[in-house]
C-alpha cells in the first residue's frame, strides 16, 4: 500500500514548487502555458474522499494546493471562460467491479464521502460531472461540453496527480484538446507518484506549469517581477526589506507594488487572501469594470496580479511588533517571526457584536457576521440580518440571491445604507424594519429567536439565521507603545520609522476597496523612499 505523505504545505508549496519545477525541466517539451484564450479549466475530484482528514482516502498533500485551484477558479470565472468540476462516483452493477477489485470498495454516489469539499467554494452555475473512472471524458460528455464552449484546450488541476489527472489528460489529447496541468494545484499520496506523472506527462502530451504562469496568461498581467534593486539579498539572509501584514486588498497591493520596486517582500495573511471585499454581493465602484463585478472576483484578480508578479503569501498570524536594532521583528502566536527593515501593517477590520445577552450562545451555530461564513450546505429558510449600512444591506441581498427569505432590522429610523440598496432590497421583497432595537437572542429548537423593541413594541423573532453587520472596528498587532490616530499622517506612516498603516484598519468610515488599494500602493512607494534615503517624514 502507497504510504501518504504530507510532502508540501499551504505554507511551503511556493517553494516546493519551484524545486519541483527545476527537476521538471528536463522534460519540459513546450515550456509554459501556451495560448489560454479558448482554454477550460477542469477541476478533478475535490471532494471530501480526497481532502477531509477523516476520510479513508485523505490526501494529506492534498489541502495545501486548494488556494491554487481557488485562484484559478476565480480567474476563470472573471475572464469569462469555461469552469467545470467532475466527482467520481463507482457505478453499481458490473462495471464497477474493476474499480472495487482493485481499490476494495466503491464509492457510490450518494455516500457522503462523494460530495465535493466546501473548501472549493460556490459553483454559482459551473456544471459538474459524475465520472464514473479515472478519465473525466469517459462517459460523461465532457467533451461534448467544452467543444460547444469553444474549447480547445484544458487546464487540468484536482487530484489525484497520477490517477485521474494523468488519465484525463491523455484522453484529452486523444480527444485533440490541448492539456496544460498544473503542477501546485494538483496532489498526489506521495511526491514521487505527483513527480513521475508529471514527467510523463511533460515529456509526452501536457505542458506542465505553475499556476502564477496560468494566471497570469489568463489575466492578461506580466509573470516575472522586475529585478530587485533595494533588496537584502545576501545568500539566505532572513532579513526582509518588506513585511506586509494582512493579504486584503491594501496589503496586496502594497505587496505588488513593493515586488515591481525590487523589493524582498513577504505578506503574512491570517486568513484567506482577498479581505471583506470576498463578501460583498456586488463591487460598483471599483474603476476599470463597467457593471460592476462579485466582490469574490475582484479578489481574486488582486490576488492572482500579486501572485503572477511573484508576490509570497503565507498563512500565519502577527500578535506583536517590536524594533531591534534598526529592524522590525513581527511575532506570531506559535513561535514564528519574520524581521523586515519595513511593515505595512494592513489587518482590516473586525465585526462589532451585538452586545445582547445570549449573543454568543448563538455563535458558530445559526449566527454569522459575513455571508461567505454560511455553508452552501444549508438549506435557505428565514433570515434575520440585523444592522443598516451598505454592508448589511449589501449581504442582505446577497442572501435573497442564495433563496433565503431576509428581513433586515435597523436600530435608526432609517437604514445608513446607499439608497439604491435600498431600493433593490424593496423591489426583491426584502423588508427593511426601522427603528427595531435587539435587546436579546437565545435558540429553540436550533433556531434563532431576537427579543426586539420596535414600534410596535417588543417581539420574538424567529430565524433559521441571523447575520450582524452593525459596524467594524480597526484590529491591530501590538505595538511598540500607545498609538494616537492623530499621529498617522495623511500617507499613514506611524511615528515610528519604518512602520506605515493602510487599508481599513487606519480609515474609519471612509472603507472602501478603491481606497485601501491606493493606500497599499502608495504604503510601498513611501517604503522604498525611506529604505533608499533612510529619511522618515
Amino acid at each position: 500500500m502507497t504510504r501518504k505523505v504530507p510532502y508540501t504545505t499551504a505554507d511551503a508549496i511556493a517553494q516546493d514548487a519551484a524545486a519541483w519545477m527545476r527537476v521538471l525541466a528536463p522534460y519540459l517539451r513546450h515550456p509554459g502555458p501556451g495560448p489560454l484564450e479558448r482554454a477550460a479549466l477542469v477541476v478533478l475530484d475535490l471532494q471530501r474522499w480526497f481532502l477531509d482528514p477523516a476520510a479513508p482516502a485523505f490526501l494529506p498533500a492534498a489541502p495545501a494546493v486548494v488556494p491554487a485551484i481557488r485562484s484559478l477558479v476565480s480567474a476563470f470565472r472573471a475572464a469569462g471562460r469555461p469552469v467545470v468540476f467532475t466527482r467520481h462516483a463507482d457505478p453499481d452493477g458490473e462495471e464497477g467491479r474493476a474499480m472495487e477489485a482493485w481499490w476494495g470498495r466503491r464509492l457510490r454516489g450518494e455516500d457522503p464521502w462523494a460530495a465535493l469539499a466546501p473548501d472549493i467554494g460556490d459553483l454559482p452555475g459551473d456544471p459538474v460531472f459524475v465520472k464514473p473512472t479515472y478519465s473525466a471524458f469517459e462517459g460523461t460528455g465532457l467533451g461534448e461540453c467544452l467543444r460547444e464552449r469553444g474549447a480547445d484546450t484544458v487546464v487540468l488541476c484536482g487530484v489525484q496527480t497520477h490517477l485521474c489527472v494523468e488519465t484525463t489528460a491523455r484522453h484529452a489529447f486523444t480527444q485533440g484538446f490541448r492539456p496544460v496541468v498544473v503542477a501546485d494545484a494538483t496532489a498526489a499520496a506521495d511526491l514521487d507518484l505527483h513527480l513521475g506523472a508529471l514527467r510523463g506527462l511533460a515529456h509526452g502530451l501536457a505542458r506542465v506549469v505553475l499556476s502564477g504562469e496560468v494566471l497570469a496568461s489568463v489575466l492578461g498581467q506580466p509573470s516575472i517581477a522586475e529585478p530587485g534593486r533595494f533588496a537584502s539579498r545576501s545568500g539566505d539572509h532572513p532579513i526582509l526589506d518588506l513585511l506586509v501584514i494582512g493579504g486584503g486588498p491594501a496589503g496586496l497591493a502594497a505587496a505588488t507594488q513593493a515586488v515591481r520596486m525590487g523589493l524582498r517582500t513577504l505578506v503574512v495573511e491570517r486568513d484567506r487572501p482577498g479581505g471583506l471585499v470576498r463578501a460583498a454581493l456586488r463591487v460598483e465602484n471599483y474603476p476599470g469594470f463597467p457593471g460592476g463585478l462579485r466582490g469574490e472576483d475582484l479578489a481574486a484578480r488582486i490576488e492572482a496580479q500579486a501572485r503572477s508578479l511573484g508576490v509570497e503569501v503565507v498563512p500565519g498570524e502577527v500578535l506583536a511588533l517590536s524594533s531591534e536594532d534598526s529592524t522590525w521583528v513581527a511575532r506570531g502566536p506559535d513561535g514564528r517571526s519574520w524581521r523586515s527593515r519595513a511593515v505595512v501593517v494592513a489587518t482590516g477590520t473586525r465585526p462589532r457584536p451585538l452586545g445582547v445577552p445570549g449573543e454568543a450562545d448563538l455563535a458558530g451555530r445559526c449566527l454569522a457576521v459575513r455571508v461567505d461564513e454560511v455553508s452552501r450546505d444549508l438549506r435557505p429558510g428565514t433570515a434575520l440580518v440585523v444592522g443598516g449600512g451598505d454592508c448589511a444591506l449589501d449581504q442582505a441581498l446577497h442572501l435573497w440571491q442564495r433563496g433565503w427569505r431576509v428581513e433586515v432590522l435597523v436600530r435608526g429610523s432609517r437604514p445608513r445604507a446607499l439608497p439604491l440598496l435600498v431600493e433593490r432590497a424593496a423591489a426583491r421583497g426584502v423588508a427593511v424594519h426601522a427603528g427595531t432595537v435587539v435587546l436579546a437572542a437565545r435558540e429553540r429548537d436550533g433556531r434563532a429567536v431576537l427579543v426586539t423593541r420596535g414600534p410596535g413594541g417588543e417581539r420574538a423573532r424567529e430565524a433559521d439565521l441571523v447575520l450582524v453587520s452593525v459596524g467594524r472596528e480597526p484590529v491591530l498587532p501590538d505595538l511598540p507603545g500607545t498609538l494616537d490616530p492623530a499621529e498617522v499622517d495623511a500617507l499613514g506612516r506611524a511615528p515610528w520609522p519604518g512602520l506605515t498603516l493602510a487599508g481599513d484598519c487606519r480609515r474609519g468610515l471612509v472603507r472602501q476597496t478603491a481606497v485601501a488599494v491606493g493606500d497599499g500602493v502608495a504604503a510601498a512607494m513611501d517604503t522604498a523612499r525611506f529604505l533608499e534615503s533612510g529619511r522618515w517624514r
